[in-house]
């Protein structure tokens, strides 16, 4: 993993809300190296969601219209609940 594509993602992480930047940055920290290649660039498109968007996604269940983006937001909500990735 090129390192300023790390850097990008922990910084794109930190957002408006502090709700979500408890939801996204421990995993992006725990779990984005770990994802595959395709799970790694829709979670940096879910990243340029606007954060009213996030927070109805994780907190409303709203789903997102983008399937791999909605899915990873159910891995992420399964993350802060066990702790690791299922």
């Amino acid at each position: 993993m090129n390192q300023n594509i790390f850097s990008q993602v922990l910084w794109s992480c930190r957002r408006g809300m502090r709700e979500l930047d408890l939801m996204l940055i421990p995993f992006a920290e725990n779990c984005f190296n770990h994802l595959s290649p395709e799970q790694q660039q829709a979670f940096q498109l879910l990243l340029k969601q606007d954060d009213l968007v996030l927070f109805d996604s994780f907190f409303n269940n709203q789903p997102l219209q983008v399937k791999v983006q909605q899915e990873l937001v159910e891995l992420i909500k399964s993350y802060q609940q066990c702790g690791k990735l299922n």
